[in-house]
């Protein structure tokens, strides 16, 4: 990533991101991903959530937390939240040790062409038994 966009996407995740993580508490997970689906940035949370490193999160995207089940319909709703923008709903991700992790989630497409932004929320209990 080139410095003018890193700079640009640090500036737009403190306008956008910092204050939304605020509102919904410090338990908010907060990646950013790019048009390709894949993480260019994420904050501590997102780290305990997924149970994996900033580094290591770096270089995955989301089809590598989506369950193998899940993952043809997540394609599609990906498609689906780019082109209408926003997309609010529940997720299952993978965590390294095989178990699943239940989230609700609010996303806005394009806060900087190409690049989008999730907050996640850990749920209680399974979306599944």
């Amino acid at each position: 990533m080139n410095g003018d966009l890193a700079v640009t996407i640090a500036r737009a995740f403190r306008r956008v991101a910092l204050p939304l993580a605020a509102y919904y508490a410090v338990t908010v997970a907060v990646p950013l991903a790019n048009g390709a689906a894949q993480y260019i940035g994420v904050n501590e949370e997102a780290c305990r959530l997924t149970g994996r490193s900033r580094d290591q999160l770096l270089e995955m995207s989301v089809w590598d937390l989506t369950p193998q089940i899940a993952l043809a319909d997540g394609q599609r709703e990906w498609a689906n939240f780019v082109a209408r923008g926003m997309l609010t709903g529940a997720y299952r991700l993978n965590t390294p040790e095989g178990s699943a992790v239940d989230a609700t989630f609010a996303a806005a497409a394009n806060i900087l062409p190409g690049c989008h932004l999730s907050l996640l929320n850990r749920l209680p209990t399974a979306l599944v038994p």
